[in-house]
C-alpha cells in the first residue's frame, strides 16, 4: 500500500439522504469473553448498519474476530487498516462502507499512550459533498494524581487544527472528557457537540454517560463518563439524531474481574456486555436546498483496503 495514492474500489453507495456513524471502544480486555463480544458488537452493527465505524482499543485478536465477522462481509466494509499494519498492543481504526477517497493514520504530536488521529475522506453519492469522518481516543486518565490534562488538551487542538475548516467533518471517539477537570472543549466555530445538541432539555435525563458504573455491571464500579462524543462541523448535512447503542447484557454470559480490595484483591462474578464502554451511532441527513454542497479538498493518504 502508498502513502499517497487515492482508493479506486467502490464500495456500496451512500444512502441517498441518511449516513450513519457509529463510534465505539471495544474494551482492549482480551480475558473477559473477547469472541463472545466481538459478536455482539456485530450484532450491533448489523442491526444499525451504520455507513461508517470508528473503533478504539482494537488489539490484533480483535482485529482478526472483527475483520472476519459476517457483518463485515456481508456489508462489504473496508479498512483503514491491514492485518499487516495491526500489530500494535492496541490502536484505533475505522470502517467504512462508503467510497472512499483518502485515508490517513497520523500520531499525535504529544502522546505518551501511542495515540492518533485516524481520518477518511468519504462520498456520499451522487455529486454530493465529500464527507471527512475521523477518530481518535485521546489520551487517558491513569489516576487523580496523573490526569494527562495537557497531553489531552494538546491533542483536542491537533485534531481542530488539522480538521477544523473542513465544511462537513464527523469526529468521534473516546475523548475520556470531562469539563470540571478538563475545562471547556476547544471547539472551532461552527464545530458543535452533537450530543448537547440533539439533547438539549433532556442533558439532566439523558447525560450521555457512555462509561456507566451504574448501568453497565461488567465495569464493577460506579464511575460515570460522557468519555465517547461526536464533534462535528456540518455544512451540507444536519445532525438528525444520536443515541447510545450496546446497552444490553449478552444473555447467560458471566465473567470473573479482580478488584483491589485493601491490601489484597477480590474476585467477582460479572455480566457481561459488548463492553466496558457504550457504542455511540449518529446519524446525518444531507441538505436538499442547495446544488450538493462543495467538494472540499481531498486529502490524500495510503490506499484503504478490504478486510
Amino acid at each position: 500500500m502508498g502513502t499517497g495514492g487515492l482508493l479506486v474500489t467502490r464500495v456500496a453507495p451512500a444512502d441517498a439522504d441518511v449516513i450513519g456513524i457509529l463510534t465505539y471502544n471495544v474494551w482492549f480486555n482480551e480475558e473477559c469473553q473477547v469472541e463472545a463480544r466481538m459478536a455482539a458488537v456485530g450484532d450491533v452493527i448489523l442491526r444499525h448498519r451504520p455507513h461508517v465505524v470508528l473503533f478504539q482499543e482494537v488489539t490484533p485478536r480483535i482485529y482478526s474476530l472483527l475483520s472476519s465477522a459476517r457483518w463485515c462481509r456481508d456489508l462489504g466494509f473496508v479498512c483503514s487498516l491491514t492485518e499487516a499494519e495491526a500489530t500494535r498492543p492496541y490502536f484505533s481504526m475505522l470502517v467504512t462502507r462508503l467510497p472512499c477517497r483518502a485515508v490517513r493514520h497520523e500520531p499525535f504530536a504529544e502522546t505518551s499512550m501511542d495515540r492518533e488521529l485516524v481520518t477518511a475522506v468519504v462520498e456520499t453519492g451522487g455529486d454530493g459533498p465529500l464527507l471527512t469522518v475521523a477518530t481518535a481516543h485521546l489520551e487517558s486518565p491513569m489516576s487523580f494524581q496523573r490526569p494527562y490534562i495537557g497531553p489531552r488538551n494538546t491533542q483536542a487542538r491537533e485534531v481542530f487544527e488539522k480538521l477544523g475548516s473542513l465544511p462537513n467533518c464527523v469526529f468521534g471517539g473516546d475523548m475520556n472528557w470531562n469539563e470540571r477537570r478538563d475545562g471547556r472543549v476547544p471547539l472551532p466555530p461552527l464545530w458543535f457537540d452533537a450530543w448537547l445538541v440533539l439533547h438539549p432539555i433532556e442533558k439532566y435525563l439523558k447525560p450521555g454517560y457512555t462509561y456507566d458504573g451504574r448501568t453497565n455491571g461488567m465495569i464493577g464500579g460506579a464511575l460515570q463518563g460522557r468519555l465517547d462524543r461526536f464533534w462535528c462541523r456540518l455544512q451540507d448535512f444536519d445532525a438528525e439524531s444520536i443515541e447510545m447503542v450496546g446497552t444490553e447484557p449478552i444473555p447467560g454470559l458471566r465473567c470473573d474481574r479482580e478488584f483491589r480490595n485493601g491490601d489484597g484483591f477480590r474476585r467477582v462474578s460479572l455480566p457481561v456486555f459488548p463492553s466496558d464502554h457504550y457504542g455511540l451511532l449518529i446519524r446525518i441527513r444531507r441538505k436538499r436546498n442547495g446544488s450538493g454542497g462543495e467538494r472540499q479538498e481531498e486529502n490524500p493518504g495510503k490506499d484503504i483496503v478490504l478486510i
